[in-house]
């Protein structure tokens, strides 16, 4: 794995850029508790063929997950709205 994703890999952000400031990291949470909650996948080819799955971070990461849990707790509310829509329909 490239020295840059195997940093990020070990650090508690998702991606470089949600590492450069406040603001960005939030966002950058938010797309991959959306892309987690809607069963999307985000997986990342390096040019040596290696694959890097950026939401089995967001999932599993013990060094993400008092973030993961925050944002879970956030979009709390908005979650169980939505699957009751899902059960209604």
């Amino acid at each position: 794995m490239s020295p840059l994703y195997s940093s990020i890999d070990q650090s508690n952000f998702l991606t470089s850029y949600s590492a450069t400031n406040a603001y960005d990291d939030f966002a950058e949470g938010t797309a991959f508790w959306a892309a987690s909650f809607y069963h999307f996948s985000y997986v990342i080819t390096l040019p040596t063929g290696e694959h890097f799955d950026l939401l089995e971070k967001y999932r599993h990461s013990l060094a993400y997950q008092p973030k993961r849990e925050w944002l879970e707790n956030f979009y709390g509310e908005f979650a169980k709205k939505q699957k009751r829509q899902q059960i209604q329909e």
